[in-house]
C-alpha cells in the first residue's frame, strides 16, 4: 500500500498542476522517497490554499449581498 503522502500528492497535483496527467504524476511520485513526497505535499498544499482557500461552509464574507440590500425588488 502506498504511503498517504503519495495519495495526497496525487490529489493535490490535480488541483495545482492540472496540465500534468495523472499517469505522469503517478510515475514521478512512485520514484520519490517519503521525504520528497512530504516536500511536494507541503508545497502543493500552499499552492492549493491560494487557488481554493479553505473556509468554513457557513462562513459569510462582509461583502456578500444580503436580502436586505435588495429591498427595491420586493414583490
Amino acid at each position: 500500500m502506498p504511503p498517504t503522502e503519495y495519495i495526497t500528492v496525487l490529489r493535490l497535483s490535480a488541483v495545482v498542476q492540472p496540465d500534468i496527467s495523472r499517469e505522469t504524476m503517478e510515475s514521478v511520485a512512485k520514484s520519490m522517497s517519503v521525504v520528497q513526497l512530504k516536500e511536494f505535499k507541503k508545497a502543493f498544499e500552499k499552492r492549493a490554499d491560494s487557488i481554493l482557500p479553505s473556509v468554513p461552509q457557513l462562513y459569510k464574507q462582509k461583502n456578500d449581498i444580503t436580502a436586505e440590500s435588495n429591498g427595491n425588488f420586493k414583490i
